[in-house]
C-alpha cells in the first residue's frame, strides 16, 4: 500500500471513529442526500447523483460519504466499482442494499398518495381518535412523525410503509420527514376536508397553506385525479413559480430518461418493455402494470405480449398532444385551450377523459376510473374488497 492510499485510509478510519453509525432520519430523502454534496472534488470518482441513489450523503469531511441506513462510510477517491456495488460489498446486511423497506424516499416520490379502498363500515371506526391511534401499532421506525399528532389530525395508519389516510376526506399522505406538521400537511393538500375545517379556523388553514414551502396553487386533487383541468391550470399559473419544489409530479416526467427511471419497480412478469413505454410518453404509476401518459394523462394496463406501446397510445388516446402529428408539446402547461380546438377536436378531446375510460374495458379497470374521477368513493362502480 503506497503512502497516499495509506494516509487516505487512516483519515477515513478517523472519520469512522467519530461519526454516528445509527440510522440518519434526516437523510431518508434522496433529494436531501443529493443536496449535501455541493461542489465535487476533482478526485471524486462518481457523480453526486450516483452516490445519493446508492444511499450515500456527504459527511463534509475529507470527501467521505455515509449511508443513511446502515451508517457505513466510504471515500469516493478509493472506489473502483460503482457506489451501489461497493456499498453492497462493504455492508451486505444493509436493509437499503437488500431492497427492504428502509424508508428511502426516491427523488421523484411525492407526498400525496392514492387512497386505500376501504368499505364504509371499516372507515367509520376511524372517526374515533383512540382507534386511529391504535392503528399505528406497526408504524415503521424510520418514520419519526408522532402517531399521536397524526391521529389528532384525522389520519390512521394504512399499514403500507408510512402511508396514512384521513377518515373524513380519504386524503392519503406518505414520505413523512423529520419536523413535518400533520395539520399543515392536511391543510395544504386537502383544505376542503370537513374534519380539518371543524378543528381549524379558516384563517389557520390559510396560514398553513401560505407558509407551505413550494407547490404553490397545487392541492391533493391534482395528483389523485391523474390530470389537471384547464381551469385549474389557469388558477395555478396565476400564482405558480418554477421553484425547487414547485413543479407538479406530471411535469417531472417530461424528460424521457426520468420516465424510464420510474420503471425501477416494474414487474418482471409484465409484457411491455420500459424503454418502449417511456419513449411512448408513459411513466410507471407503481400499480400493477399500469402506466400513465405525461401528455393526456391516459392510463393503460394489462399489457399483452405483442402490444406496441406507441400504437396502443395512439389507439386509445388519438388526440393526445404527445402523440399528435404536431409533436409532443414542450411543457405540460402548454396544452392548447379548448377555444383553440375545432368542434370535432373538442368532442374527441373530451372523449379522452373519464367518461371514455368506462367504455374501454378490459384495458381499463375500475381503479383507473377512480383516478380520473378523483378519489371520491361515490364514483366507484366495482366491488370493493373489505380491508
Amino acid at each position: 500500500m503506497d503512502a497516499t492510499v495509506e494516509e487516505t485510509e487512516k483519515i477515513l478510519q478517523q472519520i469512522r471513529d467519530v461519526r454516528e453509525k445509527s440510522y440518519n432520519y434526516e437523510m431518508r430523502s434522496e433529494l436531501k442526500r443529493l443536496k449535501t454534496f455541493g461542489a465535487i472534488e476533482p478526485l471524486s470518482t462518481y457523480a453526486p447523483e450516483e452516490m445519493a441513489e446508492a444511499g450515500f450523503y456527504s459527511t463534509g469531511l475529507d470527501n467521505s460519504y455515509q449511508c443513511f441506513c446502515c451508517g457505513v462510510i466510504l471515500n469516493t477517491t478509493s472506489l473502483s466499482v460503482p457506489p451501489f456495488a461497493k456499498h453492497k460489498e462493504a455492508q451486505p446486511d444493509c436493509h437499503f442494499v437488500q431492497g427492504k423497506d428502509a424508508g428511502n424516499i426516491f427523488k421523484y416520490d411525492v407526498r400525496v398518495q392514492l387512497p386505500e379502498i376501504i368499505v364504509s363500515e371499516n372507515l367509520n371506526k376511524y372517526k374515533h381518535e383512540e382507534v386511529r391511534v391504535e392503528s399505528f401499532q406497526k408504524w415503521p421506525l424510520y418514520a419519526k412523525t408522532d402517531p399521536i399528532l397524526l391521529a389528532a389530525a384525522g389520519f390512521f395508519f394504512t399499514g403500507n410503509k408510512d402511508k396514512v389516510q384521513c377518515f373524513s376526506c380519504n386524503g392519503s399522505l406518505a414520505n413523512w420527514e423529520v419536523d413535518d406538521d400533520p395539520w399543515k400537511e392536511h391543510a395544504k393538500w386537502f383544505p376542503e376536508c370537513e374534519y380539518l375545517q371543524s378543528k381549524k379556523s379558516e384563517q389557520e388553514i390559510k396560514q398553513y397553506i401560505k407558509t407551505y414551502n413550494g407547490f404553490t396553487g397545487v392541492t391533493g386533487k391534482h395528483y389523485v385525479s391523474g390530470f389537471i383541468l384547464e381551469q385549474d391550470i389557469k388558477e395555478i399559473l396565476s400564482t405558480f413559480s418554477d421553484t425547487e419544489n414547485g413543479r407538479l409530479s406530471q411535469s417531472l416526467y417530461e424528460d424521457e430518461k426520468i420516465r424510464l427511471e420510474s420503471f425501477k419497480t416494474w414487474p418482471q412478469e409484465a409484457n411491455a418493455e420500459p424503454s418502449a413505454l417511456a419513449a411512448a410518453g408513459f411513466y410507471y404509476t407503481g400499480i400493477s402494470d399500469r402506466v400513465q401518459c405525461i401528455g393526456c394523462a391516459g392510463i393503460l394496463g394489462q399489457w399483452e405480449v405483442n402490444d406496441v406501446p406507441m400504437e396502443e397510445h395512439l389507439k386509445h388516446f388519438p388526440t393526445c398532444r404527445f402523440t399528435s402529428t404536431r409533436g409532443p408539446y414542450e411543457s405540460f402547461f402548454e396544452r392548447p385551450s379548448s377555444s383553440a380546438l375545432s368542434p370535432k377536436e373538442k368532442e374527441n378531446d373530451q372523449g379522452n377523459n373519464s367518461i371514455k375510460m368506462e367504455n374501454e374495458l378490459p384495458r381499463f379497470t375500475g381503479f383507473d376510473v377512480l383516478r380520473f374521477h378523483s378519489y371520491s368513493l361515490s364514483h366507484m362502480w366495482f366491488d370493493v374488497p373489505a380491508v
